[in-house]
């Protein structure tokens, strides 16, 4: 696996848990998942932790911490972000950030990955941004498909056209 560039904290993986990430270590406590948010380790799937994280984070007044979810060997890193300048000068409302992520083999090549950015895109106001993509695969699928657009090296913003778009209907 190559290098990170500078600046570049995680790797997107859809391999095996020792590719996921160099510089970012999961908590030691990550089977506890969360101490702010009691609760979110007993739902059972990634999809059902994320629906609850993007909740918790929208409600709230303060910056979120980002976020480990784990379950059935699913592993993802979260971030939401509001307004945050884009390395393209894009500046849009809110964003799931997904940072990294670990897919079970048996999942792999299966759609899962497609699905789950479209879950965070009906989520969030403004679409998803996958942040330093590495996984060699993952980054050529990503480059090949029209809804996304690559905003630096390696980052890709999947951004809907209004708010409330369904989130196939990217532009």
């Amino acid at each position: 696996m190559k290098q990170p560039k500078p600046g570049c904290n995680v790797h997107m993986s859809a391999g095996s848990p020792s590719a996921v990430a160099q510089d970012i270590e999961q908590p030691a406590g990550a089977a506890k998942v969360d101490r702010q948010f009691p609760g979110s380790k007993r739902l059972p799937s990634v999809e059902a932790q994320t629906i609850a994280f993007f909740e918790e984070a929208r409600a709230s007044e303060r910056l979120l911490m980002p976020r480990w979810l784990a379950f059935g060997g699913f592993k993802v890193y979260l971030r939401y972000w509001r307004n945050r300048t884009l390395p393209d000068g894009t500046v849009p409302g809110e964003l799931l950030v997904i940072a990294s992520v670990t897919i079970p083999d048996r999942y792999q090549q299966r759609g899962w990955f497609w699905r789950y950015c479209q879950l965070c895109a009906a989520l969030a106001a403004d679409g998803v941004l996958l942040e330093c993509v590495h996984n060699l695969e993952l980054l050529a699928a990503v480059r090949r498909h029209p809804a996304f657009r690559e905003i630096g090296v390696r980052d890709f913003l999947l951004q809907k056209a209004h708010p409330r778009d369904w989130p196939l209907s990217f532009r």
